[in-house]
């Protein structure tokens, strides 16, 4: 079966910050994810998983940090979100 798992922690760094926990915890979240695929997991299922492991870990600001965007004239509110 062949398969790609891409994750990230963010639209951007901020300079001077230390992101050696979200490195480390996105490392096991795509071991953890490989396995998971390789076990029989549908990707849906997967991909579930590693968003709420993402958004329940507290290390990203997922949905908490707003940022308003100017898109042709209209303001949008940008936000992770789960449907």
């Amino acid at each position: 079966m062949a398969y790609a798992l891409v994750i990230h922690g963010g639209a951007g760094a901020r300079p001077g910050s230390d992101y050696t926990k979200q490195k480390q915890h996105m490392q096991q979240l795509i071991k953890t994810g490989q396995d998971m695929l390789v076990g029989g997991k549908s990707a849906l299922d997967v991909v579930v998983w590693v968003v709420e492991a993402l958004e329940e870990s507290g290390l990203y600001v997922s949905g908490k940090d707003l940022r308003r965007t100017l898109l042709v004239g209209l303001n949008w509110t940008l936000q992770s979100c789960l449907a």
